[in-house]
C-alpha cells in the first residue's frame, strides 16, 4: 500500500500551473514547459523591475549586479 508521500494531491499541483487551467492540451517538449505561477510571477517581476544590463555603471544595473552575484554565490556554495 503507498505511502500518503507517495499519492501527491494531483489537483492541488495542477492549480499551480496557470496554463493547465483550460481545455487546451499540450504536447510540448521540455523547451516548451509550463511553469507554475510563482515562477510566472518572477519572471514577470524581473522582467518589469531589474532587466538591466549588468555589469554597467548606472546604479540600478550595480545593484543587479550585486545581487545576481550573491545568487550564483549560493547556487554555487550548495553545489560545491
Amino acid at each position: 500500500m503507498p505511502s500518503d508521500r507517495a499519492c501527491p494531491d494531483l489537483q492541488r499541483l495542477r492549480r499551480q500551473f496557470p496554463a493547465l487551467d483550460s481545455d487546451i492540451v499540450f504536447r510540448e517538449n521540455a523547451g516548451g514547459s509550463q511553469v507554475p505561477a510563482c515562477v510566472a510571477a518572477a519572471m514577470h517581476r524581473y522582467l518589469r523591475e531589474t532587466c538591466v544590463q549588468l555589469g554597467a555603471g548606472y546604479g540600478l544595473s550595480r545593484r543587479c549586479t550585486a545581487a545576481e552575484n550573491e545568487r550564483l554565490i549560493g547556487v554555487l556554495e550548495r553545489v560545491i
